[in-house]
């Protein structure tokens, strides 16, 4: 039918992905609520947690009622006689069960499962059902690998003492221990060498290890709320194993603190904090307003918290300050239009079709490139002939789940751990920079304690809310390219004696016990500063004429 062409499958809202209050049904059936447009996230800021509350709209409906919107817009494309039904034939065209998901699948749907109630018509309400049931979960968060994730590797290596927090003693003992990362054996540590040893992310636990973490599943709370009791407790004589944390330490009002501090015993332990992670009373809520027309996203705060500046910037984005971190919230509009992509494909149609029979057969079908799709699955009627129709239809359909995902993508945008200790900026980490480290982490030490949580790092985050992707062209055009992890070897030793450059066979600026050719006593009064390196200067002085 002609009208399956212009069938607009508006679905799979993809969001951040937290559940907390995902067992609320949907309005309209009896005895269901009002639909939340909430969701919850905590932020791991470097002097306390703060709990994020996001109120999330499209087009001012909770981004909760997305199915609906598809159903809606569905109905009214199918409704031909405009009676406020659909007839069999008119809900022949309503796609395939597993189409809402995943445009490549095509699992049959009889009119008997779609007619609950047997009156030989299907109305609005069983349309919305069926969509409901199939679409799946509207939102989910997007996490590119990211230099957080290397972050916190490198972190976890330092911290051998597995506290959660990192030492000056722990840090210049950890030479050694990060040996197994150099591949190439050059005393050296480089970005790649890391990342190509980092550990397999775990599903369930990836937004743990996390310095903003959507709260999203129960399976982990408790997980959630361990993280809470390491990085901010601190220790005390009755206390030491920081299984309790104070009002000043989570920075909660006084009234949340008490109701929290079940035992009255004025901390909170484990438990209590896990009842914090799954209730949480926000300290910051925003409003992000989506735009599904405009393809833009406008956020602006409901309620301040102290210590967290917001500043407004242009076409909607918003940037929280928060003392040692900025979070800016912000949206990504793609330029790819729907007659782009028709275009495109029926181009590739006729490009496929070498008998030009005006219809291609399994054969040519891999011309068109549409990718994870199956022949079976554009052939809609089963006749072995696939036309152009079909293919249009196919592709509206699936460019249509495509142009209209949103999704939030958590991403770090600023200096990794791994670039503030790297000084030089050769991609690597020498041992000089890992004896020198302290010196550079003791300005990210807020607390001055003298130690150092992954918290407490500087970062800079970007929340990137995206409505609407082409399949065709992924990312856009621009599409950043992925950071070159391999090791620069600057020439940094043209002003060094001869036998300096020739023995620094790294090229990291510094002489090693390993790399010294001559004995042990000549290298320990070349060595002036006893560091166990051998630096340019140092190098020099010995080729001073005595005075």
């Amino acid at each position: 039918m002609k009208r399956a062409a212009t069938v607009l499958l508006t679905v799979a809202l993809l969001l951040c992905a937290n559940v907390v209050r995902s067992n609320a049904t949907y309005a309209g059936e009896p005895g269901e609520p009002e639909l939340s447009d909430v969701r919850d996230f905590l932020f791991m800021a470097p002097e306390r947690p703060l709990f994020i509350r996001l109120h999330i709209q499209v087009d001012g409906r909770s981004f909760r009622e997305q199915p609906d919107v598809l159903a809606e817009r569905l109905f009214a494309t199918l409704d031909a006689d405009e009676n406020g039904a659909l007839n069999e034939e008119e809900a022949k065209e309503i796609p395939p069960r597993n189409r809402f998901r995943d445009a490549s699948q095509s699992t049959p749907i009889t009119f008997a499962e779609l007619d609950r109630d047997g009156d030989s018509q299907i109305s609005p309400d069983e349309l919305r059902r069926f969509v409901r049931q199939n679409v799946g979960e509207p939102l989910q968060i997007e996490r590119p690998p990211g230099s957080r994730k290397l972050d916190a590797e490198i972190f976890n290596q330092l911290d051998a003492g597995s506290d959660g927090v990192v030492t000056a003693e722990e840090i210049l003992n950890t030479r050694t221990k990060l040996a197994k990362y150099d591949i190439d054996d050059d005393e050296t540590l480089s970005k790649l060498e890391f990342a190509a040893l980092l550990p397999p992310v775990n599903a369930d636990t990836a937004s743990v290890g996390t310095t903003l973490i959507a709260l999203d599943n129960s399976r982990w709370q408790s997980d959630v709320a361990l993280k809470i009791l390491k990085v901010y407790g601190k220790p005390s004589a009755s206390h030491g194993d920081r299984r309790h944390l104070s009002r000043e330490e989570l920075g909660v009002d006084a009234a949340t603190f008490a109701k929290l501090d079940t035992d009255g015993d004025g901390g909170l332990k484990l438990a209590e904090i896990t009842a914090l992670v799954q209730d949480p009373t926000p300290q910051i809520e925003l409003l992000a307003e989506l735009d599904s027309r405009r393809k833009r996203t406008t956020v602006s705060p409901i309620s301040e918290s102290a210590g967290v500046d917001f500043r407004p910037g242009r076409n909607g984005r918003l940037t929280l300050f928060i003392p040692g971190t900025e979070i800016l919230i912000d949206s990504e509009r793609s330029g790819v239009t729907a007659r782009d992509e028709s275009k495109l494909f029926r181009l590739r149609f006729l490009q496929s079709d070498r008998d030009k029979n005006g219809y291609l057969d399994e054969g040519e079908f891999s011309g068109l490139d549409l990718t994870g799709a199956e022949f079976a699955a554009v052939d809609r009627d089963g006749d072995g002939m696939l036309m152009v129709k079909e293919v249009a239809r196919y592709v509206d359909q699936r460019m249509s789940l495509a142009r209209n995902q949103i999704s939030l993508t958590v991403a770090m945008d600023g200096k990794s751990l791994f670039d503030m200790l790297d000084v030089n900026t050769d991609r690597r980490l020498s041992p000089r920079e890992f004896r020198e480290a302290m010196s550079h982490l003791e300005e990210w030490d807020i607390n001055q304690d003298g130690r150092l949580v992954l918290a407490e790092i500087p970062s800079k985050y970007k929340l990137t809310f995206s409505l609407g992707q082409s399949l065709l062209f992924p990312g856009g055009a621009m599409a950043a390219q992925p950071e070159n992890m391999e090791a620069r070897r600057p020439d940094a030793n043209r002003d060094a004696p001869v036998w300096f450059q020739k023995m620094d066979r790294n090229r990291d600026g510094d002489i090693s016990n390993r790399e010294f050719l001559g004995p042990p006593t000549a290298f320990q009064s070349i060595d002036s500063n006893s560091d166990g390196l051998i630096d340019v200067e140092e190098a020099k002085a010995i080729e001073k004429p005595s005075p």
